[in-house]
């Protein structure tokens, strides 16, 4: 039988696009512009799924990421799904794209990379928690058990916090050993002029006393639980008294550098903006959620202060005000802290008060007054006048607010407030004298 003829073709072969529709009529359906090249696919010849990307052998993620988005960290493990049923297409829109997102890396168990963010889960939680251990009672416990340890049996009763430049008042201890802060857990390195950065503990006057030579600040971007943790720590460590001291800056004229501020109270500026040691959970190992400050600084402790402190640092009561720095303040933020009562400024101290009283310490401030602060405490009035004259005068001489002229005063009064302490001692051990009441 003679095979059928073959019918003749209305197009050549290559073509695929239908031939126009006449002008003024609309096709039912938007015919395709793509022209192929080469003769049309069969039906059955379609094309198959895109092949899956290269992966990288040791980790199981895409070759093609950078090395922060798949650390290679060990043997790649099991392919695991992370097909949710949001991202499987319920629960709402835009699940399935959330789901595509989400790819498990290798490694490291649990951990989800994000492609679109590109961060570590894993790492920002290990952020948290670490930010969590700082001022914790773990960190504190472990803190003060490192230095139970090295203290040798010694349980001393009276902490000593030094300001700047006035880590000299170690020097009056007696059989004096110390560590630096980066040998004990949990506390940071000083990184300021002036703070030395050591555990020094001896005896003073014949009492036992832990001494820390620098403090940790805010400025230095630590946070509100890391400036707390060397006060927990002493607390744990069986200490009863703590004594702060601090050099500042005079917002009173009769205040005069040289001479001795015994705080009364203070103004937490940066506890009032919501930075404050107390914030956040509270442990109640440490003391209750809202702990009264209405005698932050012990009446009775300061008036002994004020009887037997040397004629020559001209003891007086005052209020401190605590700024987070680390500049120093603008004549019109003085005059602001003049008005809301403060006689002196600094950088330091109120959140090491705050968690003093919240773990029930007694605590005895010491300001030396190391320099007058912007507008040399005069009136407002007179501090406009001065502001008026000096306008277009240009940049003025250094002034004696600078760090170095604070610390070198700071070093010239230490030696009399050593005495004051050594007149103190038996005082500050005996929790029971000289007692709280009303006083200056």
């Amino acid at each position: 039988m003679a095979p059928p003829a073959a019918r003749p073709l209305a197009r050549p072969p290559h073509v695929t696009r239908p031939p126009a529709p006449p002008i003024g009529r609309r096709s039912a359906a938007r015919p395709s512009r793509r022209v192929p090249i080469g003769p049309p696919a069969s039906r059955d010849a379609r094309p198959g799924p895109a092949p899956p990307p290269p992966r990288c052998p040791a980790t199981g993620a895409p070759a093609h990421w950078p090395p922060r988005l798949a650390r290679c960290r060990g043997p790649a493990p099991a392919p695991v799904s992370m097909a949710t049923p949001q991202a499987e297409g319920g629960g709402g829109g835009g699940g399935a794209k959330r789901g595509r997102r989400l790819v498990e890396t290798g490694g490291v168990a649990g951990v989800v990379t994000s492609r679109r963010n590109g961060l570590y889960k894993g790492r920002r939680r290990s952020r948290r928690s670490r930010r969590e251990m700082e001022g914790s009672y773990a960190a504190a416990a472990e803190a003060a058990d490192w230095l139970r340890g090295r203290l040798g049996g010694v349980s001393p009763r009276v902490g000593l916090i030094c300001g700047s430049g006035l880590g000299g008042l170690a020097g009056a201890l007696e059989g004096a050993q110390s560590a630096p802060y980066g040998d004990v857990p949990h506390f940071k390195p000083a990184s300021v002029p002036g703070h030395a950065g050591r555990v020094v503990w001896g005896l003073l006057g014949g009492v036992p006393v832990i001494v820390l030579q620098g403090r940790s600040h805010l400025y230095e971007g630590h946070g509100p639980a890391q400036v707390a943790l060397p006060v927990r720590a002493l607390a744990l460590l069986g200490v009863h008294t703590l004594v702060l001291t601090n050099a500042a800056g005079s917002l009173r004229r009769p205040l005069q550098p040289g001479q001795l501020l015994l705080l009364r109270d203070h103004i937490d500026l940066p506890g009032l903006a919501g930075n404050g040691v107390l914030v956040g959970p509270n442990d109640e190992r440490f003391g209750p959620r809202f702990p009264v400050m209405a005698a932050a600084y012990d009446p009775g402790l300061r008036r002994a202060a004020l009887a037997l402190a040397p004629p020559a640092l001209r003891p007086r009561p005052g209020v401190y005000a605590g700024v987070s720095g680390p500049a120093y303040e603008t004549p019109a933020e003085c005059r602001l802290l003049r008005r809301l009562g403060a006689d002196a400024v600094g950088m330091s101290t109120v959140g090491e008060a705050a968690a003093a009283r919240h773990l029930g310490l007694r605590v005895l401030g010491l300001s030396l007054i190391t320099n007058m602060a912007a507008g040399g405490g005069a009136s407002d009035e007179e501090e406009e006048e001065e502001e008026e004259e000096a306008e277009g005068a240009g940049p003025g001489a250094a002034t004696p607010s600078e760090h170095a002229a604070v610390l070198e005063a700071a070093e010239g009064g230490a030696r009399l407030i050593r005495q004051l302490l050594v007149a103190l001692a038996p005082l500050l051990a005996n929790r029971d004298a000289p007692g709280e009441g009303a006083g200056p």
